[in-house]
């Protein structure tokens, strides 16, 4: 004879808390946590399909500037070689890696414009700096997306269901649009400069200046006129023939010339930047 008891049990005991970090749901409710979200941002502009490698290797492997000297037939040195040889697929590392850090980007820029409303302990002037960083990462991130790939999805919010993880192809207009759009507002929330730890983070100039671009590369002359005359006010200014190598160099680093750049370490073992 046996006996066989069934009993159940409720939600509460297989949903439980997640003890070993924090939850998203319980994410970005702190100044803190604003600038944490904030600099995470900036993580993917590091990746080979953009700052590391992507902008030499899309800008000059596909020009009779350089060639494949060192990589051989490895996964760069084919990815390279496919770049070179107009032989462009999804399998070619710096193609799926710029659309990867773009996206991972963009949707991180996208938390903290959604989120931030949540946040109590911050000032109104924070508050605007970080929702100014994350309109000029969104736009930044759109628009090196565009400008390789041509017609690409538009995600401007933290997909909420299944069906908004499968986003169809956006016209280039609107998301020419939306770019404009966020860099506008960039330049209107960000500071003029940053100084110490900061140095780096965009500001309300980069954000003019990349709005000119986005005006110049559609043709829009006077648009583009009026942004990038705004440089032209003493926040900038050309270095001399005899410097102009220091752009290049840790000698004179975010010098006069420089509208954004990203703060690499410096380590002597990595040669990208």
């Amino acid at each position: 004879l046996s006996l066989c008891v069934l009993t159940a049990c409720s939600d509460d005991f297989v949903q439980i808390e997640n003890q070993n970090g924090i939850s998203e749901d319980r994410f970005l409710e702190t100044a803190n946590q604003a600038n944490q979200a904030s600099v995470a941002m900036y993580h993917p502009i590091s990746n080979h399909g953009l700052y590391r490698m992507g902008f030499l290797i899309f800008g000059d492997v596909t020009s009779d500037n350089i060639d494949n000297g060192g990589y051989g037939t490895g996964v760069l040195g084919n990815a390279i070689n496919g770049l070179a040889d107009y032989n462009w697929d999804g399998s070619n590392k710096f193609l799926v890696n710029r659309w990867n850090a773009c996206y991972q980007g963009i949707a991180r820029a996208n938390y903290l414009i959604g989120k931030i409303d949540q946040v109590t302990d911050i000032s109104e002037g924070l508050r605007n700096q970080y929702l100014g960083e994350a309109y000029f990462m969104r736009a930044f991130d759109y628009w090196y997306l565009l400008h390789l790939y041509g017609n690409i999805p538009l995600v401007i919010q933290t997909p909420q269901d299944e069906a908004d993880f499968f986003p169809n192809q956006a016209p280039m207009g609107d998301v020419y649009a939306q770019i404009e759009s966020d860099f506008a507002m960039a330049a209107s929330m960000l500071p003029d400069s940053w100084a110490g730890a900061d140095a780096g983070r965009p500001t309300a100039g980069s954000a003019t200046a990349m709005l000119g671009k986005t005006f110049l590369y559609q043709q829009k002359w006077a648009d583009a006129e009026r942004e990038l005359k705004k440089l032209t006010d003493g926040r900038y200014e050309l270095l001399s023939a005899e410097d102009y190598d220091l752009n290049f160099t840790t000698e004179d680093e975010n010098n006069a010339e420089n509208v954004f750049s990203l703060q690499y370490l410096g380590l002597e073992s990595f040669a990208w930047g």
